[in-house]
């Protein structure tokens, strides 16, 4: 399993035929590369899901083994349901000017084994990956201040996580560990954001401390944690 988080993108030529996975702030901003299993173009449902942008161009090059969208403006968001159950789709790079990955973007894309994020994006919604039962490569920038529910959920990177605080960037996307054992947890200093639902259901957590660099906890990230009676935010 390879895990990639807030690493140094490698620059690449446009017209480079070995296009590499990592360099998604290296393509046009108007541009979007993706790889099928079967080597064939990704016929979407519905093409005004790319935040505004009009596709012009879809083409598949036998060349390079790569998909190109082209659009004819700059790329800002992959909206809801934007890929899901594309289940040929097995690895995609998004332009650095995305900001947006929508709710349920790429759910069920069974194929799908790597992401590239680039570090324009803020914002991952609740279920942008969940299902993607072969995904296990995430390259998630520090960027990201938002990482909605079961946003991972059903993958393999997720499933591979350690026991304890799963981080993705300088995210607190979700507790883990087991409670029975834990009932005091202090959260890394660096971290900006607690993911939602992050601690959800952790009955046996008693008190929590919150570093000084959180600026904001998501949506019922302490539901349901019944045990909870001492919390510190700064």
């Amino acid at each position: 399993m390879a895990i990639l988080m807030c690493v140094n993108f490698t620059s690449c030529s446009e017209d480079d035929d070995n296009f590499p996975s990592g360099a998604g702030n290296d393509i046009p901003k108007n541009t979007v590369r993706y790889q099928t299993t079967d080597g064939i173009i990704i016929r979407l449902e519905n093409e005004d899901v790319f935040g505004g942008a009009e596709l012009i161009s879809n083409t598949y090059s036998t060349t390079d083994g790569y998909g190109t969208m082209i659009f004819a403006s700059e790329v800002t968001a992959i909206e809801r349901y934007a890929f899901r159950d594309e289940y040929t789709l097995s690895s995609i790079t998004l332009p650095n000017s995305v900001v947006t990955i929508g709710s349920c973007a790429f759910e069920d894309c069974s194929g799908l084994t790597s992401i590239t994020l680039p570090n324009s994006v803020t914002n991952i919604r609740n279920y942008a990956f969940r299902n993607c039962s072969r995904l296990t490569v995430v390259e998630i920038p520090n960027s990201v201040t938002n990482i909605g529910n079961e946003a991972f959920e059903g993958t393999v990177w997720y499933n591979n996580q350690p026991n304890g605080n799963v981080y993705a960037g300088k995210v607190l996307y979700k507790y883990k560990g087991e409670m029975a054992e834990n009932t005091s947890i202090v959260i890394k200093d660096g971290t900006i954001s607690i993911g939602e639902r992050a601690f959800s259901s952790c009955t046996n957590l008693v008190n929590i401390e919150i570093p000084y660099s959180v600026i904001s906890i998501s949506d019922e990230a302490f539901s349901y944690c019944k045990g909870l009676t001492s919390i510190e935010i700064p």
